[in-house]
């Protein structure tokens, strides 16, 4: 990758979040140093390996993790906070534009555009838990929202105070999937037999 010095890749990196691109052969990637991160495009069908990869975006006070789906040239990704909340971005796929599309003290991601619709799009969220004192505690259940962008609407798709609903997709037919799983509360003490699991495997851990 060139300028490595830039992103600080001598300190431990880390990929963050991988898709397909618009362009047929892409990967996006994101990658975070502890200091920047940076969203990438690989071309696996590059005819030399000096083509096969180039850095879109790159920032030091913009957490970009995760892209998710590009359409007519716009990338969604999620956009970490040191608070512990994230929200969702849109990043023209050249780099050159980024807009942050939510916010509040909430855990947004796994976007994805609606096919046959003008700028909307599905993702799940969650509350931000925190304690007196402001400190992260954890997530409340998972619901999936869907937005769209020109008039700023948003409505709720999928929620149930007992399950999480996770990694929306809709198909060309407008039929939703996602994964649904039970919620557990972060003040749910662990069971007995979890908690032996995790005193055996600490050592490896």
């Amino acid at each position: 990758m060139d300028g490595d010095d830039a992103l600080g890749v001598g300190n431990l990196a880390r990929i963050t979040g991988l898709s397909r691109g618009s362009a047929p052969g892409e990967v996006l990637y994101t990658i975070d140093t502890g200091k920047v991160s940076a969203l990438c495009a690989m071309d696996a069908l590059a005819p030399t390996p000096d083509d096969t990869e180039r850095r879109v975006f790159h920032s030091a006070d913009d957490r970009v993790v995760r892209p998710s789906s590009v359409k007519d040239g716009s990338l969604l990704c999620d956009m970490s906070t040191d608070a512990g909340s994230t929200n969702l971005t849109v990043l023209l796929d050249d780099g050159s534009d980024t807009t942050v599309l939510t916010g509040g003290d909430s855990a947004d991601a796994a976007a994805s555009w609606v096919p046959g619709e003008d700028r909307q799009l599905v993702f799940h969220s969650a509350g931000v838990g925190r304690d007196a004192a402001g400190a992260f505690m954890g997530l409340g259940p998972s619901e999936i929202q869907r937005l769209d962008i020109p008039s700023g609407e948003l409505a709720t798709v999928a929620s149930d105070p007992k399950h999480d609903f996770l990694a929306p997709r809709v198909d060309a037919e407008g039929t939703l999937y996602c994964i649904r799983r039970p919620y557990r509360s972060p003040q749910e003490p662990p069971s007995t037999w979890r908690a032996i699991l995790d005193f055996l495997l600490f050592p490896f851990r």
